[in-house]
């Protein structure tokens, strides 16, 4: 394989810039460590309203970056948040398509060696333009006419980066090449854990109890994401207490709800924070949990979660559900596994986990050793070494 060179990357991304979800930060974190590597990386997101009030000088220092993104805003109708949830579907795809349709434009003006992204709408029209694409895929599309259009997309374009091998399993069932796709799991930052303070040093900051058996749990609360069996649990375990960090208003009024039918008192909700000040919480952790449903595919097959990197790079015992997401990268000597949507199993497991003293300290050093391979610089190598390849590739035949 040719050692990847200095390559100009445009990073399409139909998504808010900055934003409380978890996709602008992978999105931000993979751009920075590509630019970082030596890449003239643009981010290219739609010019959309936004509520999450964080002013663009200060995107850098909020989600722990080394330099500011090159960020450009492109014109896009933008009425989603005018409207109910239920009915957002047409003005989603109103906004994707006058946003994809704006990037194609740019690009006739501004080429690049490679035009990234993980926006399903964005690799339809951009494919047919000719543009050098690679797609990063986190999710299929669940109607079959979405995914047949998908997969002409794909044939199309330079490769795919799959996040898990489930993901890439069901691309090749579709009929994408298997050559043309690289399986890169998600990762974590290294310098945000380098200075992360003891058990008791966070506990301190954040005026959590000493002595408590605390869980956390920090990311979004959606359904698939399995908070809700995370409550019942709860409240199976009395004696632990459960942290919960994150959720947006209407998942937090679900759990809020949740909290008071399961009886679960010793579940604390906390507010998100800036991913910058995460691994605080998860240093004052005596178990992390990654709780996921089974009900799902992006959950039980396509989900490579951030906090399971981060939960591994904290030095934690972890519990997580046995789903085969999950155990691409967890396993018996770094995690305890439990049955997925079963509450009693997994109250069974927080407290095997906070119990076993010795177990969880052999668990725990063999996961800080795994995750050493999950960094995002090196996500960002191997991802210039495979467009490297196949940029090499398609100029050899005449593409």
């Amino acid at each position: 394989m040719n050692a990847a060179r200095a390559l100009t990357i445009h990073y399409v991304a139909s998504v808010r810039i900055p934003s409380e979800r978890a996709n602008a930060y992978q999105i931000l974190v993979q751009c920075d460590a590509l630019a970082a590597a030596g890449h003239d990386v643009t981010l290219v997101a739609p010019k959309r309203a936004n509520t999450f009030t964080l002013q663009d000088a200060d995107i850098a220092t909020y989600y722990g970056l080394r330099r500011a993104p090159h960020l450009v805003r492109l014109f896009t109708i933008d009425w989603i948040d005018r409207v109910s949830p239920r009915f957002q579907r047409l003005p989603f795809l109103i906004q994707s398509a006058t946003f994809a349709w704006s990037v194609r434009r740019w690009l006739a003006r501004h080429p690049a060696d490679v035009v990234y992204t993980r926006d399903q709408y964005s690799l339809a029209l951009l494919a047919r333009g000719g543009a050098p694409l690679i797609y990063e895929a986190h999710d299929l599309p669940h109607r079959d006419t979405a995914r047949r259009e998908l997969v002409r997309a794909l044939r199309s374009s330079l490769g795919v980066i799959a996040i898990t091998r489930g993901l890439k399993d069901d691309l090749v069932e579709l009929g994408v090449d298997r050559s043309r796709i690289e399986v890169l799991p998600d990762g974590f930052d290294p310098r945000r854990f380098a200075a992360m303070p003891t058990r008791d040093a966070a506990r301190e900051l954040l005026g959590l109890d000493p002595a408590a058996r605390i869980v956390v749990y920090a990311g979004q609360w959606f359904a698939w994401k399995g908070v809700d069996t995370l409550v019942d649990a709860a409240a199976l375990a009395p004696r632990l207490t459960v942290l919960l960090v994150g959720g947006r208003s209407d998942d937090r009024a679900r759990i809020e709800a949740r909290v008071r039918s399961a009886g679960a008192s010793n579940v604390v909700l906390h507010p998100p924070v800036e991913p910058t000040r995460v691994p605080t919480y998860l240093a004052a952790a005596d178990v992390i949990v990654i709780p996921n449903s089974a009900k799902e595919p992006i959950s039980a097959r396509y989900t490579s979660p951030l906090k399971l990197f981060e939960a591994l790079a904290a030095g934690r015992a972890i519990v997580g559900s046995d789903l085969p997401s999950l155990r691409e990268v967890l396993h018996d000597d770094n995690a305890v596994f439990v049955a997925p949507d079963d509450a009693a199993a997994l109250a069974r497991g927080l407290v095997r986990a906070v119990d076993d003293v010795d177990g969880s300290r052999r668990r725990v050093a063999r996961g800080s050793a795994d995750v050493a391979n999950f960094t995002w610089d090196a996500r960002a190598a191997a991802i210039a070494t495979f467009a490297t390849r196949w940029l090499e590739s398609s100029r050899g035949v005449g593409r």
